[in-house]
């Protein structure tokens, strides 16, 4: 049986109005101690997991793999299943190869306001610049070093046009999940490990 789109934006919506309350648990933070808190990371990898609804299919669509960071600004993610495929962004420029279809492109993020928003959230936290995320967030923040939450809603137009909300946890500064709600009603949901094997 197909998903009901409508039910789907529904739940969506519900996930949206209440998680911002289970981040009332925690204190808020004021932007100018965002900097303070959330710090740049080191060099790292990491094994992620990932899980994508899709408005247009009946099951979850689910990945793994691992993720290399380089400061200041390369991010690799390396998805090993369910199919191989490598993610390459150094600076804004990203790279995309496919091994077992011998296929390769390369593109500038800006060129896609999805793209463009999850890569500037992962780069500017990453690099411990998290004042970087209001030139295309309206961003709230709770917790603490030990544990935080960031709501980040798209402030401009074409961005907005893809990207209802993001929550983006973590600690100190690792980033732990990345939750993203298109306005589609897609949602994605990305689990980072804690283990660092460099």
């Amino acid at each position: 049986m197909r998903n009901n789109p409508i039910a789907i934006s529904g739940f969506l919506f519900f996930l949206i109005t209440v998680f911002p309350s289970l981040a009332s648990e925690q204190a808020p933070i004021s932007p100018d101690r965002l900097s303070e808190i959330i710090t740049g990371a080191p060099d790292h990898r990491a094994e992620f997991s990932e899980e994508r609804r899709l408005v247009l299919l009946t099951e979850p669509v689910r990945l793994q793999g691992t993720l290399l960071f380089r400061a200041p600004g390369r991010f690799e993610k390396h998805t090993l299943s369910p199919q191989r495929e490598d993610l390459v962004v150094d600076g804004e420029w990203v790279t995309v190869s496919l091994p077992d279809q011998n296929t390769e492109m390369r593109f500038n993020m800006t060129d896609d306001p999805l793209l463009h928003g999850l890569l500037f959230s992962l780069q500017s936290l990453l690099n411990g610049e998290p004042g970087r995320l209001a030139a295309i967030f309206t961003v709230e923040a709770w917790g603490d070093a030990t544990a935080w939450t960031l709501r980040l809603k798209p402030s401009g137009r074409e961005l907005a046009e893809r990207v209802q909300v993001m929550r983006v946890t973590g600690e100190t500064h690792w980033i732990r999940t990345i939750e993203l709600w298109e306005t589609t009603g897609d949602y994605l949901i990305m689990t980072i490990g804690s283990e660092v094997t460099e």
